[in-house]
């Protein structure tokens, strides 16, 4: 495609704005934050993935037993890939009985002459934060639980979290390392990818283990009730998941989403510290409940309407006009303060065939008063070939001749 520096199409009309790191600096009328007492924190927004609040984001910490959503994550990938099924049976390995994990492990009470299922395993890891589910997962997994974290650290790499680093399935190893910020993108990946897992692991309050159905060779067990440590499950129905975590170093961490009226928010909070467990789970709640409460109450996602694309003119092509269509969804985080004050511009320009199919013809910028928020790619819906010897030489003659084209 050749284009020239001619803008042909503005249209205006009322949108929304995306949220920078720092909302405060640039949106009056949003309140201002709560005081989050921890080392670091994000609050992020899952469609749009604009970060609405940050606190030392980039800090490394150690993540505790978050670790268990990449251990989540990996076994999704192999259900994904036909290697597992979520109601496989399958025997605890002796290397993954609540006996052999290290002094003070939460657990699932995995343990001999028991069989339970791949699904009940991610429960286990995911609702009560067993170290014995998550080492079992690994080894169904990778075999031997040194090349499941290999894994774990590869997916990390590829997916693009560089500070992400993992020295276990289970996060007992205070070497691991994560930011809030890559953490926050990681959950919002992983919710994406496995939209299920909310439902089926992380929303859940309670978990009891083991069950009849889990007991062979006459084993007599009685089952253990034991509850989610992410109090906001109680305390907050739009919260539905996702994890906590707490080793001596790390203090106490959560990763939180909730969605409200449409919008989805990610929370990741780390380092909080406590006196004692009691403490310290209490002061994640507040923090969390704290944060999420204010990116509801001053923001919301919003998908604009009445957007209207024109077909745009070809020049020198077997067709006369083609279809455009933005490159990604169109839609922005608005502070609620400056909805009524948005706005957007339509620019394309002249296009000269051929043009390929996914080529970009113009933009879409959103705008708050003069100011840029963001641009969206306009981008062609199919294929033009070039026209005939005789349009292509009438076409040229009218650019020419119009001072359009100067060749």
């Amino acid at each position: 495609m050749k284009t020239l520096k001619h803008i042909i199409l503005l249209l205006l009309f009322t949108v929304t704005v995306v949220i920078t790191a720092n909302p405060l600096d640039s949106y009056p009328g949003v309140a201002p934050p709560p005081v989050i007492e921890a080392k670091s924190a994000v609050l992020m927004d899952y469609i749009t993935g604009e970060v609405l609040y940050q606190q030392n984001a980039h800090l490394p910490h150690p993540p505790a037993s978050l670790t268990k959503i990449m251990t989540l994550h990996l076994v999704y990938k192999e259900i994904e890939r036909g290697n597992l099924k979520l109601n496989d049976t399958v025997k605890i390995p002796p290397s993954a009985w609540a006996v052999n994990m290290p002094e003070g492990s939460s657990l699932m009470f995995l343990g001999p002459n028991q069989e339970t299922t791949i699904l009940e395993l991610m429960q286990g890891v995911g609702v009560v934060s067993g170290n014995d589910a998550a080492v079992a997962l690994a080894q169904i997994v990778a075999g031997d639980v040194d090349r499941f974290v290999a894994m774990m650290n590869r997916e990390a790499q590829s997916m693009g979290y560089t500070n992400m680093y993992f020295a276990d399935p289970s996060g007992l190893n205070a070497n691991s390392r994560i930011t809030a910020f890559e953490f926050a993108r990681f959950c919002r990946n992983y919710i994406k990818m496995h939209q299920d897992s909310l439902k089926d692991i992380h929303s859940l309050r309670t978990f009891s283990y083991p069950e009849q159905k889990n007991l062979i060779n006459g084993a007599k067990d009685v089952p253990i009730t034991q509850y989610n440590r992410n109090r906001l499950l109680w305390r907050l129905d739009y919260v539905d998941g996702l994890k906590t975590g707490y080793i001596d170093k790390s203090g106490y961490n959560i990763a939180l989403t909730a969605v409200n009226n449409g919008m989805r928010l990610i929370a990741v909070i780390l380092g909080v510290e406590g006196s004692n467990h009691s403490d310290g789970y209490e002061k994640l709640a507040k923090n969390g409940e704290e944060l999420l409460s204010w990116g509801f109450d001053n923001f919301e996602t919003l998908y604009p309407e009445n957007i209207v694309l024109k077909k745009v003119p070809v020049w020198k092509g077997e067709k006369d006009f083609i279809a455009i269509k933005p490159e990604r969804e169109v839609v922005v985080t608005v502070a609620k303060s400056e909805v009524s004050s948005l706005s957007t511009t339509i620019v394309t320009e002249e296009v000269i065939a051929p043009v390929e199919r996914g080529e970009v013809l113009g933009r879409l910028t959103v705008k708050s008063e003069d100011r840029i928020i963001e641009t969206f790619d306009l981008v062609a819906e199919e294929d033009v070939s070039k026209a005939g010897l005789l349009k292509s030489i009438w076409h040229t003659l009218v650019l020419f001749t119009s001072g359009i084209l100067q060749r």
